[in-house]
C-alpha cells in the first residue's frame, strides 16, 4: 500500500453486505476513505471490496463477523481501536423479526445495542486522539413508537437514539459528531426474512413509503457535516419528520389505540 493510500481517512461499516451499510460503503469510498467492511456474508463483502477498490482506488479490508456472538464483537472492537486514521464509524448491522421469539430477541439486543455501544466506545479511542470523527448509529423512526409484533425492534432502536444523544453530550467539548439516523421504511433486504414475508409492512407500506438506501445515506452524510442546525437525531424524509412527532405524541395515544385497535400506542 502506498504512503498516500495508507494515510487516507478510514471508515468502519457494520452490516456492509447490503442495504444502508452497502450504500455507506460506496459513498464513503467515493469520498476517498479506506474501508473496514464487516457483516456475516463473506462472499458479498469480498465482491464489494473488489468493486470499490477497482472503482475508487481505495483500500478495503473485509472482516466477516456475527455480531450475535460476543467473541466476534470483541475481535472487531480491538480492531477498531487500532485504526489510527479512523474518521467514520457506521453502526448499521441489524435485523427485524415479527412476533415473539426470545432467542432472536436476545440476538437483536446483542447486534443493535451491545455491539453498537462497544464499537462507539472503541471508535472514541482514535477519534479522541485526533479530536475529530463521525459516528453514525442507524436507528429507526420505529424507535419513537410502540407497535404490536415488533416490540423488541422498537425498543432496541429507542436505545440507540437515547444512547446517541447521551454520547454526543459526552463529546460536547470535542470535534466528534454523533448521529442517530432514524429513517422510516427503507427498501432493503431487512423485510425479506422468513418471519417478515407477508407482513403488511412488507406487502404494502414498503412499496409506497420506502426510501432508497442511497438517498438515506446521502442525506445522512450531508447532515452530519453541517456546522449549524445539526441535531443528533436525524430523520431523512419530510414525510417522516411530520409523521413521527404526530405518531409519538403522548396526548394522541387514545386516538392511535382507537384507529389501530390497540396495536399502536
Amino acid at each position: 500500500m502506498s504512503e498516500t493510500l495508507s494515510s487516507r481517512p478510514y471508515a468502519v461499516i457494520t452490516g456492509a453486505s447490503s442495504g444502508i451499510g452497502m450504500a455507506f460503503a460506496r459513498q464513503l469510498a467515493a469520498k476517498g476513505c479506506n474501508l473496514l467492511l464487516t457483516a456475516r456474508r463473506r462472499n458479498r463483502l469480498e465482491s464489494l471490496k473488489t468493486e470499490l477498490e477497482e472503482k475508487y482506488d481505495i483500500s478495503a479490508e473485509v472482516l466477516p463477523a456475527d455480531l450475535t456472538k460476543l467473541d466476534d464483537i470483541l475481535k472487531l472492537e480491538e480492531k477498531i481501536k487500532e485504526i489510527s486514521e479512523l474518521l467514520y464509524m457506521i453502526n448499521d448491522a441489524g435485523f427485524i423479526i415479527n412476533g415473539n421469539h426470545p432467542e432472536k430477541s436476545t440476538d437483536m439486543i446483542m447486534v443493535h445495542n451491545t455491539a453498537m455501544l462497544r464499537f462507539c466506545q472503541a471508535a472514541l479511542v482514535p477519534m479522541t486522539k485526533n479530536n475529530k470523527g463521525y459516528i453514525i448509529n442507524v436507528a429507526s423512526s420505529a424507535g419513537f413508537l410502540a407497535v404490536a409484533t415488533i416490540a423488541d425492534y422498537c425498543a432496541t432502536k429507542s436505545f440507540i437514539i437515547t444512547y446517541s444523544r447521551c454520547l454526543q453530550c459526552d463529546c460536547s467539548k470535542t470535534n466528534i459528531k454523533i448521529q442517530a439516523l432514524c429513517p422510516g421504511f427503507v427498501r432493503t433486504e431487512i423485510f425479506k426474512t422468513a418471519s417478515m414475508l407477508g407482513n403488511p409492512y412488507e406487502k404494502y407500506v414498503l412499496n409506497f413509503f420506502g426510501m432508497l438506501p442511497e438517498r438515506v445515506v446521502k442525506k445522512s452524510l450531508s447532515q452530519i457535516h453541517r456546522c449549524f442546525f445539526r441535531p443528533v437525531i436525524f430523520i431523512p424524509s419530510i414525510f417522516y419528520k411530520i409523521l413521527v412527532p404526530f405518531a409519538a405524541c403522548y396526548l394522541l395515544m387514545p386516538l392511535r389505540k382507537l384507529l389501530t385497535a390497540g396495536r399502536m400506542r
